[in-house]
């Protein structure tokens, strides 16, 4: 449910609106997608200290900001998603799923490399060595690739989708944090680039549940699938679509 108000001439307003999605009903359904170590890789998104531990980036400056609390639900939610991007990374490995990480990073002491829109937020964006960062549940393995960016979205700020041509791959399993920001706009971003997506729902985080809940109900379209992780190893296993 999203609460909504609006301004009358009467005073304040206050609505509950459900999300309804009525453009996604004119669209034919959904492809099956095939998940095997051929045609799909796993990108992970931001499974990094600066997103994960409440102690740390994201989590310090909120309570430097007296705001933690306003956190809660996302860190009950990254705890989780960490949980279940280790069932997925062993399974993908398993399966011979290629396996890449993005991660925001800056490479400049003074973060001049980063975007505009990420210098204008004043972040702590993490400076250095990009696989040190990620957290250590879900580290890379030999032959991971590790992208640092200083963008939102890795298809702007790294060479992914020349390296994902290279390889022939034509599905992406996606998942990370933040799911209602990053990972929407790059699983939107990937489908217009002719991918099949699907997004892993519970390895992903948002800044709220109810974000979370938009972000699965309102991201689904002819490219974006929405699965969980369990499901996805089942997808691997050939016991689905």
């Amino acid at each position: 449910m999203i609460s909504i108000s609006t301004l009358s001439g009467k005073g304040n307003v206050g609505l509950s609106v459900k999300l309804r999605v009525p453009y996604k009903m004119l669209s034919q359904e959904t492809p099956a997608f095939e998940v095997t170590g051929k045609n799909a890789v796993l990108l992970l998104m931001d499974p990094q200290r600066f997103t994960t531990v409440p102690e740390e980036g994201l989590g310090r400056v909120a309570s430097e900001r007296g705001i933690i609390r306003e956190f809660a639900e996302y860190y009950a939610q990254t705890d989780a998603a960490i949980r279940n991007m280790k069932r997925l990374l062993a399974s993908c490995r398993q399966h011979g799923v290629r396996v890449v990480y993005t991660v925001l990073n800056a490479r400049q002491l003074d973060r001049s490399d980063l975007s505009r829109q990420l210098q204008v937020s004043g972040l702590p964006i993490p400076v250095g060595e990009p696989t040190e960062e990620i957290h250590p549940e879900v580290a890379p393995a030999c032959g991971d690739l590790v992208l640092p960016r200083g963008t939102y979205s890795p298809f702007a700020g790294t060479d992914l989708l020349a390296r994902l041509r290279e390889t022939n791959v034509d599905t992406i399993l996606m998942a990370g944090m933040l799911a209602n920001t990053t990972v929407a706009m790059t699983a939107r971003e990937a489908a217009d680039r002719d991918f099949g997506v699907i997004v892993v729902w519970d390895a992903s985080a948002s800044e709220t549940l109810a974000w979370h809940d938009n972000m699965r109900t309102g991201l689904v379209g002819p490219l974006i699938r929405m699965r969980t992780t369990k499901q996805v190893i089942d997808m691997m296993e050939g016991l689905r679509t």
